[in-house]
């Protein structure tokens, strides 16, 4: 009787250890996902703030007309980590799938907004003072494309090998917003991935070294 009580008590015991630590988990699981997201928020805001001080930068440009390209260099370099450091932390928490929350979609959607007005940023500064700068758009799908995850890899891979001189804007096709869907429909984009490069439409599954092609016709 003594070892039946025994045994009934370290199984009750057991138990409410095993409740503890899988609560505390998905506890400090949630806990996590919301100082992701909110890390995720600040950095957006942080970016927003940037680009409204360059606009304000761009103003200068009118009344400094000798200091134009000083401007202009000195913004792109500024620009450039930002966006580059927003992304890498978005192509986290997508690989890792932890945050389906409605603040992340909605954080992930002012991200594709601001990297749409930083690219145009970025043309309008490359014309203005012929910077050398590859400028490439990326249309992607997490939900239905094969090929997509590949294509990201490669991107990945070039991004790491052209450092600054290549600039990569990734736009989620399922993402909600017009403005996404108008330059897909400009640029003609009917399949996933595709890409474009300095305004060319290249469609479908691109390779390493036939991107490198593209983006480096001289190597």
């Amino acid at each position: 009787m003594v070892n039946k009580k025994i045994s009934w008590s370290f199984y009750a015991i057991t138990l409410i250890i095993t409740i503890i630590v899988f609560t505390s988990g998905i506890y400090f699981g949630v806990l996590l996902s919301k100082v992701k997201v909110g890390e995720l928020q600040s950095s957006v805001s942080d970016m927003e703030k940037i680009r409204i001080e360059q606009e304000l930068n761009l103003l200068l440009v009118n009344y400094l007309p000798n200091k134009t390209c000083d401007i202009i260099s000195y913004e792109v370099e500024e620009m450039i980590p930002q966006i580059n450091e927003l992304a890498r932390e978005l192509t986290y928490y997508e690989e890792t799938k932890k945050f389906e929350e409605t603040h992340y979609i909605e954080t992930k959607r002012e991200y594709m907004i601001n990297q749409i007005k930083y690219w145009l940023y970025l043309e309008r500064l490359k014309s203005s003072c012929n910077l050398n700068i590859t400028t490439l758009i990326y249309f992607y799908s997490n939900k239905d494309c094969d090929l997509c995850k590949d294509q990201g890899i490669v991107l990945d891979y070039m991004k790491n090998r052209h450092k600054n001189n290549l600039m990569i804007f990734a736009f989620d096709k399922d993402i909600e917003l017009n403005s996404i869907k108008i330059i897909m429909k400009s640029y003609g984009v009917e399949e996933l991935p595709s890409i474009i490069i300095d305004g060319k439409l290249y469609q479908g599954f691109i390779d390493k070294d036939s991107l490198e092609n593209l983006i480096n016709p001289s190597s």
